[in-house]
């Protein structure tokens, strides 16, 4: 931590990125945001991007007020509205509420940088999923039934005004508030109630709820990014989604994917250990696990990776001449990682020159690890152009890690354009890469279709990774038992609620995958159109996401049932039924993403089969 305070930089200030820690219960306000709208505290964050939150300026909500008030006679169907002057009204409303909305974009547009102080009310923007945060005042918490539930919302409303308080008598209100500070997060249209953290101890698996309650909880709020570090668009910030391209041959740095070779799982126990991998390491090719990949008509979200800096928790800037970064692949959430081997090949030879003295020569593979704090996933970046000392988007850059560089290898066998990313201490003949942002473009350059749309909606990519790793928990919570075990579920430790998630989360990926907002409503696959480029996009992003490669392992794993059923010795009693409809009813879900994934596609159509 710097000791030296910047006053400007760590005061709190409307559009600064914050994230909160509970210091007594030692949590972080986090939220996954796009299918589960539930705040929770984590004990530790896996992944950034749903712990932070965008300070925004209080909104006004008297016309949405006013029109909600006005709907709810209808049901909040604008369509039973049938009286000529009714209607006239309800367009006046609809036509308020778009007025103060473009007012409520305005004054934060404004108020940019604007200092906030104790006492202050402001709203939570959670970056991610670009939904407020919100308290549900008809509806109570799930574990501490004594207090209201909080989620996200996309509009927010008066319940989503959050007033900050001191909880040091130091701290006065009109104080600056600080960076570290400890802060109470008042609901104002509450008397007297606030944010809290659940006490009670959570199960096994489960995060800690967050509850707006009477009882105070304390919130260290830490500034990651500050509100000054936007205004210049052309400077890289950390946490930010990236692409790194060789435009040269016209392609993107990314992991090797390994082909499914069976669908059966695989005993995961001997697998990898972090520390030294062993001599039986297999490496894609001979220089690890990178390869750059040809760009085809749009960028693969395999491409893309999360800049961030060497103190995760601190955001912001890179000034690439002093600055260590980390590179985290999006879609496997693992870091580049440059690992040293012993170089037998150089070490031979050496031996055979010179008996007396035997030297190893070290040899460093790029591959990628899950542990963030191995030294080997921070990395060097040297900008050619030197000019500015902030990384700067769309400049060319070496990446290197201990005085090795990322350097273009051979083409890859039995491929036409796939690349090997080998080692070089040779800068200067090390390969020129370009580091670009990625906004959510769908193909090159054209960004028209999407961008409109995309101010209000999360990136697909969060989207798509979101229910990824859902079905992904589901398939690896389920278990086929026994054929004599007395168990009725294919989903030990699950809840009720397990099955209807489940359904909700297979209709949003299908609705997604169709090209509609994953929170739409009312849509009629087939009946209402979507833009089928944007289709074709989604579809191929479950298939780069590996989405399909779940499900498809999920109905694999389903096989033995349907082979039960067929048996002659299978008696159908009751409890049988009951999984085997469980069974059925998994199936049934898991095709419906098949069969939406491959409608005109037949880049999936292959890969499916």
């Amino acid at each position: 931590h710097h000791i030296t305070m910047d006053l400007d930089r760590d005061s709190l200030k409307i559009g600064d990125l914050i994230y909160l820690r509970d210091v007594n219960l030692c949590c972080y306000l986090s939220v996954e945001g796009i299918i589960s709208e539930d705040l929770v505290g984590v004990e530790e964050i896996s992944s950034l991007q749903d712990s932070l939150f965008c300070v925004h300026l209080q909104r006004q909500y008297s016309a949405f007020r006013e029109l909600n008030a006005f709907l709810e006679g209808y049901n909040m169907d604008k369509t039973k509205i049938t009286d000529e002057g009714e209607l006239k009204y309800y367009d006046a409303l609809e036509r308020g509420r778009h007025n103060e909305n473009s007012l409520n974009d305005a004054y934060l547009k404004k108020k940019h940088g604007q200092v906030v102080l104790f006492g202050d009310s402001i709203q939570l923007f959670h970056v991610k999923s670009r939904k407020y945060l919100q308290v549900l005042p008809g509806k109570l918490a799930k574990e501490e039934r004594e207090n209201i539930r909080v989620s996200l919302d996309v509009n927010g409303n008066s319940f989503s005004w959050i007033q900050l308080c001191p909880r040091f008598k130091i701290d006065k209100e009109g104080d600056r508030i600080l960076t570290n500070s400890e802060v109470y997060l008042k609901v104002p249209e509450r008397t007297n109630e606030y944010i809290h953290s659940a006490e009670r101890d959570t199960a096994i698996g489960h995060d800690r709820e967050i509850n707006c309650s009477l009882e105070l909880t304390s919130w260290r709020l830490s500034i990651y990014q500050s509100s000054s570090d936007t205004l210049n668009a052309q400077i890289l910030l950390a946490s930010q989604i990236i692409y790194i391209s060789d435009p040269e041959t016209r392609s993107c740095l990314t992991v090797a994917q390994q082909k499914v070779e069976s669908l059966d799982e695989v005993d995961k126990t001997g697998d990898e250990n972090e520390e030294g991998k062993g001599d039986a390491v297999q490496y894609f090719h001979d220089y690890g696990d990178i390869v750059f990949e040809p760009i085809h008509n749009h960028i693969d979200s395999n491409f893309l990776w999360f800049l961030e800096t060497s103190s995760r928790m601190l955001g912001g800037p890179i000034s690439w001449k002093t600055d260590m970064i980390r590179l985290k692949h999006m879609n496997t959430g693992k870091y580049l990682f440059a690992e040293k081997i012993i170089d037998d090949d150089a070490t031979k030879k050496s031996d055979a020159d010179d008996r007396s003295t035997v030297t190893t020569h070290d040899k460093i593979m790029f591959t990628v690890t899950e542990n963030a704090d191995l030294p080997g996933t921070l990395f060097n970046i040297h900008e050619l152009s030197g000019g500015n000392k902030l990384l700067e988007n769309g400049k060319a850059v070496q990446f290197g890690h201990n005085g090795v560089w990322i350097d273009r290898g051979d083409v890859m066998e039995d491929t036409v354009s796939t690349f090997m990313a080998r080692g070089t201490k040779d800068k200067l003949s090390a390969v020129n890469l370009i580091v670009q942002r990625f906004s959510g473009a769908s193909s090159d350059g054209d960004e028209s279709s999407e961008s409109k749309s995309s101010s209000k909606e999360t990136l697909d990519v969060f989207a798509g990774q979101s229910a990824r790793n859902y079905i992904r928990k589901y398939f690896e919570m389920t278990i086929i038992p026994a054929e004599d075990a007395p168990i009725s579920t294919l989903w030990p430790g699950s809840t009720r609620s397990d099955m209807e998630l489940f359904k909700t989360i297979v209709d949003k990926t299908v609705l997604f995958s169709q090209g509609f907002s994953m929170s739409a409503v009312n849509i009629k696959i087939g009946i209402d159109k979507a833009d089928p480029n944007l289709r074709t996009l989604r579809q191929n992003l479950l298939r780069e996401q590996s989405t399909l490669e779940i499900v498809i392992r999920m109905i694999h794993k389903l096989i033995p049932l349907s082979e039960r059923l067929e048996s002659p010795n299978s008696y159908q009693s009751g409890e049988d039924s009951a999984f085997m409809k469980m069974g059925q009813h998994i199936l049934h879900l898991s095709f419906s993403i098949l069969y939406y994934s491959i409608i005109d596609n037949n880049e999936n159509q292959i890969y499916v089969a």
